[in-house]
């Protein structure tokens, strides 16, 4: 939602199916996590959870693979779109940071990762320092100031609630 939401204001022209499909998908590589190792997946969730910080810090602290490495290997293996692979290789705010301007696909992969940044900021419980630095990297990427950025985050913090209300009609 967080993706559809910033494309929607920022670059109207992009395919809004790819996108929602891209960052649905994003993540498929923690499903290896899920799946074939649990107690793995606990572990970089508790690190995560209790110092704050993304998922793939604590995976780079446990010194295990990325996820983001998983989710490409369930890319390749399932023949999905070149559009879902880049999301699940690239989310990141470090991958934000090297999207090249003259780049084809930039407007698509810079949505991607601030719909992640904007999301993660959105539900997690992260430390001062990863909620300054993702804060600091999505007013840079997407050029505005502190009171449009307050503005966004609290149209994204609408959408979460949404959602949210959405999902306890399953129970």
């Amino acid at each position: 939602l967080c993706t559809k939401h910033l494309a929607a204001q920022y670059e109207p022209r992009l395919s809004f199916e790819e996108l929602w499909s891209a960052a649905m998908l994003h993540d498929i590589g923690k499903l290896v996590y899920l799946k074939f190792f649990p107690d793995h997946y606990k572990a970089i969730r508790k690190i995560s959870a209790d110092r704050g910080v993304f998922f793939s810090d604590a995976e780079q602290e446990l010194k295990l693979p990325a996820s983001s490495y998983f989710g490409v290997l369930l890319c390749d293996h399932w023949r999905l779109p070149a559009k879902i692979r880049d999301a699940c290789e690239a989310h990141s705010l470090q991958h934000l940071q090297t999207i090249k301007a003259g780049d084809a696909a930039a407007g698509f992969k810079r949505m991607i990762c601030l719909g992640n940044a904007a999301a993660i900021l959105s539900l997690n419980s992260l430390n001062d320092a990863k909620k300054n630095e993702i804060a600091q990297c999505i007013q840079k990427a997407l050029g505005c100031d502190e009171t449009r950025f307050l503005t966004l985050m609290a149209e994204v913090y609408d959408l979460r609630v949404h959602a949210e209300r959405f999902m306890e009609q399953f129970g």
